[in-house]
């Protein structure tokens, strides 16, 4: 017979408690990878995360509705900004960066680029200066812990606007409910995983 010492409960207690938590944390975790902001009236520069064409699709269209916006993007090989280059695009406020290798390397460059005075032509960037950040609407939790970690600075609004969800034939209700879904579901717990392994190493 075992008698249930007070440590012995509330160790046991603990891990129920803890349990329940992560428990309640995984049903809502979907939604919670989905950070989205409302386009704003004015953005001075876009930044693009490499991955798929969704992202420079959207991007390009935020660039041709804020016309002194300048378009960072996240190439690999030149491939997209080639692309844009054979379509007519006019490159002139764009700058493509080839050298990335994940998203923390991305938003490394991101404030690198954002650091330099010179990135506009002007001596004087608007203040507060207006950052559109592009991705797929479950990668953008990621992406705002790394750029809350990395840069701070009151100059700059950080918006988060993730290609429309009804682009990839999806809803918020397939991200409620993201166990019912393969695709999502696989994409949701290596999403975690990876948000995992970035509070682990940072």
């Amino acid at each position: 017979m075992i008698i249930a010492t007070p440590k012995l409960l509330k160790s046991s207690l603990v891990v129920v408690f803890t349990t329940l938590v992560a428990l309640l944390f995984l049903a809502r975790a979907g939604v919670w990878l989905l950070v989205s902001d409302q386009v704003p009236a004015r953005l001075d520069t876009v930044f693009t995360f490499a991955g798929e064409a969704a992202r420079v699709r959207y991007s390009r269209e935020l660039v041709e509705k804020n016309v002194r916006a300048h378009w960072l993007l996240s190439d690999y090989e030149d491939g997209y900004a080639r692309l844009l280059k054979l379509d007519g695009f006019t490159m002139d406020r764009v700058t493509a960066v080839d050298t990335c290798t994940n998203t923390y390397s991305e938003v490394r460059a991101l404030q690198s680029f954002l650091n330099t005075s010179t990135w506009l032509g002007i001596r004087q960037p608007p203040n507060p200066l207006k950052v559109g950040l592009v991705s797929s609407p479950y990668h953008m939790r990621r992406i705002k812990i790394m750029i809350e970690r990395t840069i701070n600075d009151d100059s700059i609004e950080f918006y988060y606007l993730p290609v429309p969800l009804e682009r990839y034939s999806l809803d918020a209700e397939m991200y409620r409910e993201w166990w019912r879904y393969e695709n999502v579901g696989s994409t949701v717990i290596l999403e975690l995983m990876k948000i995992f392994y970035f509070w682990l190493i940072s």
